[in-house]
């Protein structure tokens, strides 16, 4: 095990205020700032130099942080490649690799404890390679805090399939024959969507069930997010002197590439095609969305439950077992 406790409440107090800071401004905008990062991940590397500067075993120190960030880091990078997590969700992850190699010890914390320590370079003193992949694999299951973040993440996102099948239901676009629409997508009218954080789910153009659905998911990941119609009305009242709010359904003329040429945040390979999809759209009542959900608040929950229950997973896998 690694003979390191005195740095590991000090991380807690590192992470908590950056985490539920981030929370508040996803929840306002969807948006976390850069800068946001800097700093915890600077104070990261200092403890992270202080602890393997006092461990008696500092090359562990260093292939502990370096898997972690590798394994957690990298599979979070995936996931946002993908467009799964956003910018700020995958830095958040990377924050907690960088913080937590191992899992910390605070007192009696977490309540259940299933945490097996291994010294990492005891890991790579096993010769054969199958027994090295297995114990690795063990050690990301049992050792790897951001493992257990990342677990307890995904039981709290559940929330938002709940939350959006009882807004459905309620609607009456409930549609079992529909599961994936039904679960992660609503449908709203077009004139709200400048008052919402969400990705428009393009009409799926196939009429085979498994074919829809990879396109349901595909859309939901890549269509329009409805920034874009709140961030063109803004853009529209401060370069048309248009003295008062505009609602983008009112205008005539939509000055797509001069709004692009503007605004760093927006690009587009085809502004005829991507102009006319967004015509489209303003001509429909209504659209199916997918809700912008503010990604950070479950990690924040996950975080908060890993430090003090444990892996939420294997707690209700112990009890039912």
């Amino acid at each position: 095990m690694l003979d390191i406790i005195t740095t590991d409440l000090l991380r807690v107090l590192v992470i908590l205020p950056v985490l539920l800071y981030a929370s508040y401004t996803d929840i306002l905008d969807r948006r976390v700032d850069d800068k946001v990062w800097a700093i915890p991940t600077f104070l990261a590397l200092i403890l992270l130099g202080w602890d393997a500067y006092v461990s008696t075993t500092p090359a562990s120190v260093a292939l502990a942080a370096l898997f972690s960030m590798i394994t957690v880091g990298g599979v979070s990078y995936i996931i946002y490649h993908f467009r799964i997590f956003y910018g700020a969700d995958y830095k958040a992850f990377l924050l907690i690799a960088i913080l937590f190699p191992w899992h910390p010890e605070i007192g009696s914390l977490p309540i259940f404890d299933f945490v097996q320590f291994y010294e990492m370079g005891e890991i790579f003193n096993i010769y054969s390679f199958d027994n090295i992949i297995n114990t690795l694999v063990t050690y990301s299951a049992m050792d790897l805090f951001g493992f257990t973040v990342f677990v307890n993440t995904t039981v709290f996102s559940i929330t938002y399939f709940v939350i959006n099948s009882g807004h459905n239901m309620k609607s009456g676009s409930f549609k079992i024959s529909k599961p994936l629409r039904s679960l992660c997508a609503r449908q709203v009218r077009v004139s709200e969507l400048d008052n919402i954080h969400a990705q428009i789910v393009n009409e799926s153009k196939s009429t085979n069930k498994i074919s829809q659905g990879v396109e349901f998911i595909r859309n939901g990941l890549t269509g329009l997010s409805t920034d874009f119609f709140r961030d063109y009305e803004t853009w529209y009242c401060e370069n048309k002197t248009v003295s008062q709010n505009v609602d983008i359904n009112d205008i005539d003329d939509l000055d797509f590439d001069a709004f692009l040429k503007d605004n760093e945040d927006w690009a587009s390979t085809n502004p005829e095609e991507d102009k006319q999809r967004i015509r489209d759209i303003l001509a429909r009542d209504t659209v199916w969305v997918t809700p912008g959900v503010p990604f950070i608040v479950p990690i924040t929950l996950g975080l908060i439950s890993a430090l003090t229950l444990g892996n939420i997973m294997y707690i209700v896998l112990s009890l039912v077992i």
